[in-house]
C-alpha cells in the first residue's frame, strides 16, 4: 500500500491549508497505514501530528523539509527520521533552519545526518534545472555528494501530470538506468482539489500580494485517494514500494508523561540544601518560635512538605524558583505575595516565594501538590511589566542560553481576520465587506470567536442570500471558512518559560525569541505531555 512521505499540514504557516482534524478523518476512510509529515524548515506540528497518528493506529514519519545553498543556488532535500537519534537530529536541523533565515548550510546538514533518510524532490532540487541543461556532470556530482552524506538517499518524483516541462518517463528511467535509488513523492499542500482556492489564498496573505498565481504543479498538490496514486504510478510500482520500504526503516518514539526536571545546580545535594534553606527561612518567618508548640507545629508541616518534594523530585523546581524571587528582591523588582495553591506551600512561604502563611490562614499542602496525583508545581509568580524582562534574562544567563527558552504560541486565523484577509486578497468591493460583517454581526456577538464559520453558513438565511446574489461574496465567505482556524502567524507566550536540565534541542526544535532568549517551536500543550517545566512570569 502506498505511503504518503510528503503532507505539508497548517503548520507549514501560509503555505498549506492542511488541518489536522479533517486530514486524519481523510487518512482513516483511505485505509491509510502510515504517513509522514514534512513541514517546511519547521517542526511546530510535529507533536500534535504524532499524536493525531498514534490516535487513529497510524504509523508516524517524522520529516522536515530543509533549504539549502548548493553552487550558489537554492535546494530542497527532505529528510525521515529512521529512529530517536535521527528525530534529535531533525531538531537540530530544524533549529538550525530557523535560526538562519530559513537556509541550513550544507556543512552542518553533514554533521547532522546520522538515523536519516534523505529524499531529493526532483522538481524542488536543483537536480530539475541540471537536467534541464543536460548537465549530467553536476548532476552525478550533487547525488554523490548527498550518498556520501545520508545512507539511505532517494530521488522523489511526483506524479506524472505534476512533472511540469519534462518527460516523466525519461526522467524515471535516466535515474533507474544508474542505478539510483527512486520514490512516489506526490506532494500534498491542501486536503481536497477544490481547496486550491484556499491555498492561493494562504500564499497571497504570506507575501501580502493581491493574489498568488500558482505554479502549474501547484494544481496536484491535493491529497490524492489510494486508487488514484496506484493508477497514475500503474507502470512504475517500484515507485509505490520504496513508499512501503521508507516506512518500514522509520521508527520514532517519543516519550510522553516522564518529567524533564532542570537542574538547580550540578553536584549539589538539592534535598540537603533545600532543607538547610527552610530552616532558615522559617526562623526568620516565625517570629515567636520559642514558644516550642508554635514552632513544632510549623515544623512537622515543613519536614512533611520537605518529604512529598523529594519523593515527587521537585528540589530543583523549588530552588529554582526561590532563586530567581531572590535575584528580583536584590534588585529591588517587587514580587506578588502568592496566587493560585502555591499559597497553600509552608515551603515556598519560608522561602521567600510567597508572603502568606498557609498555617495561619490553614491552606491544604495537598491542594498544591499531591503525590496520589503526580502533577507538575505550579507556582506563578507576578513581577512588573517593565522590569520582567530582567528576570527572565537573569534566568537565561543563570541557567544557560541553550537550557531556557521563550514558548512559542500561534495567532489563528478568527472570523473576522479570515474574512478580512480574503477580502483583502481577492479585492472585494468595501460595501461587501461592511455586507457580511453586519450579517455576522447578531452571531458574533452571541458566539463571539467561537463561531464557526460553516455552521453561519448553513444556518444564516441573510448570509445564505448575499452568498447567492454575488458571487465575490460567495467565494470570499467560502474560503474563509476553510482557513478558519489555521494558523495565520507565530507569537510568544505572555508569560511562560520553559527550562530544561539538558541542552533545549534534544527536547523541542528552536526558534528566534526575545531578549537573545531562544523561543520553542512546541507549544506550551506539547512541552507539558513531554513532561518538561514551564514556569509562568506574569506581568
Amino acid at each position: 500500500m502506498f505511503n504518503q512521505l510528503y503532507i505539508q499540514t497548517e503548520y507549514s504557516i501560509l503555505q498549506s491549508s492542511c488541518k489536522l482534524e479533517p486530514l486524519f478523518e481523510r487518512l482513516v476512510k483511505d485505509k491509510v497505514e502510515s504517513c509522514a509529515i514534512v513541514d517546511e524548515g519547521t517542526m511546530y506540528g510535529t507533536i500534535k501530528f504524532y499524536q493525531a497518528c498514534l490516535r487513529n493506529k497510524i504509523k508516524p514519519i517524522i520529516g522536515l523539509k530543509v533549504n539549502y545553498l548548493y553552487d550558489d543556488m537554492n535546494s530542497s532535500l527532505l529528510l525521515y527520521a529512521i529512529n530517536d537519534f535521527g528525530y534529535k537530529n531533525l531538531m537540530k536541523i530544524s533549529s538550525r533552519s530557523r535560526l538562519n533565515n530559513g537556509i541550513v548550510d550544507f556543512e552542518y546538514l553533514t554533521k547532522a545526518s546520522l538515523g536519516l533518510i534523505a529524499i531529493i524532490p526532483f522538481d524542488e532540487s536543483i537536480l530539475s534545472r541540471y537536467h534541464q541543461h543536460h548537465d549530467d556532470k553536476a548532476i552525478f556530482q550533487i547525488i554523490d555528494i548527498l550518498k556520501h552524506t545520508y545512507d539511505i538517499l532517494y530521488i522523489g518524483l511526483p506524479i506524472p501530470q505534476a512533472l511540469i516541462g519534462f518527460n516523466f518517463n525519461e526522467v524515471y528511467h535516466f535515474y533507474k538506468n544508474k542505478g539510483y535509488k527512486l520514490v512516489a513523492l506526490p506532494k500534498v499542500s491542501y486536503l481536497n482539489s477544490d481547496e486550491m482556492d484556499a491555498y492561493i489564498t494562504l500564499k497571497s496573505i504570506k507575501m501580502n500580494a493581491h493574489l498568488y498565481k500558482p505554479l502549474e504543479a501547484e494544481k496536484y498538490h491535493y491529497l490524492l485517494e489510494q486508487e488514484e496514486v496506484e493508477f497514475l504510478f500503474r507502470e512504475y510500482q517500484d515507485l509505490i514500494d520504496a513508499t512501503i520500504e521508507i516506512a518500514s526503516l522509520c521508527h520514532v518514539e517519543i516519550e510522553f508523561g516522564k518529567y524533564q526536571l532542570p537542574l538547580y545546580q550540578a553536584d549539589l545535594d538539592t534535598s540537603v540544601y533545600l532543607k538547610e534553606l527552610c530552616l532558615v527561612g522559617l526562623k526568620k518567618r516565625i517570629q515567636n518560635f520559642n514558644y516550642s508548640y508554635n514552632y513544632q507545629i510549623y515544623l512537622k508541616r515543613l519536614n512533611d512538605e520537605l518529604n512529598t518534594i523529594n519523593q515527587m523530585g521537585f528540589n530543583d523546581y523549588f530552588l529554582i524558583v526561590y532563586d530567581y524571587v531572590k535575584f528580583a528582591k536584590k534588585k529591588g523588582i517587587f514580587v506578588g505575595p502568592g496566587r493560585g495553591s502555591a499559597p497553600a506551600s509552608l515551603v515556598s512561604y519560608v522561602l521567600g516565594i510567597t508572603e502568606v502563611d498557609p498555617i495561619y490562614y490553614n491552606l491544604l499542602f495537598e491542594r498544591f501538590l499531591n503525590p496520589e496525583r503526580i502533577s507538575m508545581p505550579d507556582i506563578d509568580i507576578d513581577f512588573p511589566d517593565d522590569r520582567r524582562d530582567e528576570v527572565i534574562k537573569y534566568v537565561g544567563q543563570r541557567y544557560g542560553k541553550e537550557k531556557v527558552a521563550h514558548i512559542v504560541t500561534f495567532g489563528t486565523f478568527k472570523v473576522k481576520l479570515a474574512i478580512n484577509d480574503c477580502a483583502r486578497v481577492y479585492q472585494l468591493p468595501d460595501q461587501h465587506l461592511k455586507q457580511i460583517n453586519k450579517c455576522l454581526q447578531s452571531s458574533l456577538s452571541l458566539k463571539g470567536t467561537n463561531l464557526s464559520l460553516k455552521e453561519a453558513i448553513e444556518n444564516n438565511i441573510e448570509l445564505q442570500q448575499l452568498m447567492e446574489d454575488y458571487d465575490d461574496i460567495k467565494k470570499v465567505v467560502e474560503i474563509a471558512a476553510v482557513i478558519q482556524g489555521i494558523p495565520r502567524n507565530i507569537s510568544t507566550h505572555a508569560a511562560g518559560i520553559v527550562i530544561t536540565k539538558y541542552d533545549l534541542v534534544n527536547y523541542t526544535p528552536l526558534d528566534e525569541g526575545l531578549d537573545d532568549i531562544y523561543q520553542t517551536q512546541y507549544e506550551s500543550s506539547d512541552l507539558e505531555i513531554l513532561g518538561l517545566l514551564k514556569m509562568d512570569f506574569l506581568g
